[in-house]
């Protein structure tokens, strides 16, 4: 799948995240403001963490 949106993001390999309902980020867990926590896995993590960095500079 592929996904050319790029509020979208894939955080493990059972998730796709959009990160405008990303609350905050704990540890390995995304917390959404729906309520609902997704895991970030150890393989998907450093270029997660590169893209919501680029995100959220843009809304700086």
């Amino acid at each position: 799948m592929c996904v050319s949106d790029s509020r979208f993001v894939r955080c493990h390999v059972g998730y796709i995240v959009n990160m405008v309902y990303i609350e905050k980020i704990y540890g390995e867990t995304i917390f959404l403001i729906t309520g609902d926590r997704v895991y970030i896995s150890r393989q998907k993590r450093k270029e997660f963490m590169k893209n919501i960095v680029s995100i959220w500079e843009l809304r700086i």
